[in-house]
């Protein structure tokens, strides 16, 4: 601190601008690692876990592709939607997901909820943008769970 008669003046030295920078970064990349919790044993993986990962892969995908489609049938949609909610987060979860014991796809709640809400908003499941509505709908909501997420508000 240098201070005369007219101005105060703050030197702060190159180390300290670079010690804050790299701060910055290595919080950066900290949280950005936490998002994808795969990095930390995809090194560790093994023959023998991947074996078992097929035959569990088998046996959930015997089983999530009716209730898929039976799924999209009660959204009021035509079954290869179901099929695309049910299938299209699953690679996602494989390297973003903490749990190794967690069902996700959709299910029988959302499947309800999402004809009502349109309903309620006077978008009826006869119209021919029905399925370009449905869509912006599961887009929005997302959406919110990205922020939310990001903001950590769910932990």
């Amino acid at each position: 601190l240098h201070a005369t008669e007219d101005t105060v003046r703050i030197h702060f030295p190159e180390k300290a601008r670079v010690s804050r920078t790299n701060s910055v970064i290595a919080s950066f990349w900290s949280h950005f690692r936490s998002c994808f919790p795969a990095h930390k044993w995809l090194y560790h993986y093994s023959l023998d876990n991947l074996a078992a990962d097929v035959m569990a892969g088998l046996t959930v995908g015997a089983v999530i592709v009716p209730q898929a489609m039976a799924y999209a049938e009660l959204a009021e949609l035509p079954a290869i939607y179901g099929l695309y909610s049910a299938l299209a987060p699953l690679p996602v979860y494989a390297f973003m997901g903490t749990s190794p014991h967690l069902a996700i796809g959709p299910f029988a709640l959302i499947s309800l909820l999402i004809p009502e809400s349109l309903e309620a908003a006077g978008f009826r499941s006869d119209r021919p943008d029905y399925i370009s509505l449905v869509t912006t709908l599961t887009f929005m909501v997302g959406l919110v769970h990205l922020v939310m997420g990001a903001l950590s508000m769910g932990a």
